[in-house]
């Protein structure tokens, strides 16, 4: 999975990349789903909905195994070389939208 999401920013061009972990909110459906099959770790748990908690039981991780290839994947988005090359093409791409605004005014 960490793969995909590591291909997907490397291939979509993203200069700027934010992840988080999927954060079932009291009052939400996601909320409702977990909770009807007995997936929440702890209910009513604002304190756990930071974005950067877990509170369901994946579906075939562990929740160990989850936070392990989170924390995996944050290594590579955010490694200098991987930002670098992250804002180096989107300067590129910057260079180059100005420079066809400029011809076509």
């Amino acid at each position: 999975m960490s793969d995909n999401v590591f291909d997907f920013v490397r291939a979509s061009g993203l200069y700027d990349v934010q992840i988080t972990f999927l954060t079932p909110f009291p009052g939400t459906p996601l909320y409702q789903r977990f909770q009807k099959s007995d997936r929440l770790l702890v209910e009513r748990a604002w304190n756990r909905c930071t974005l950067f908690d877990i509170n369901f039981q994946p579906d075939t991780l562990t929740v160990a195994e989850l936070r392990s290839g989170f924390e995996a994947l944050a290594r590579r988005l955010y490694h200098p070389d991987f930002v670098r090359e992250r804002s180096r093409r989107f300067l590129q791409s910057f260079r180059a939208a100005r420079t066809q605004e400029r011809r076509a005014a």
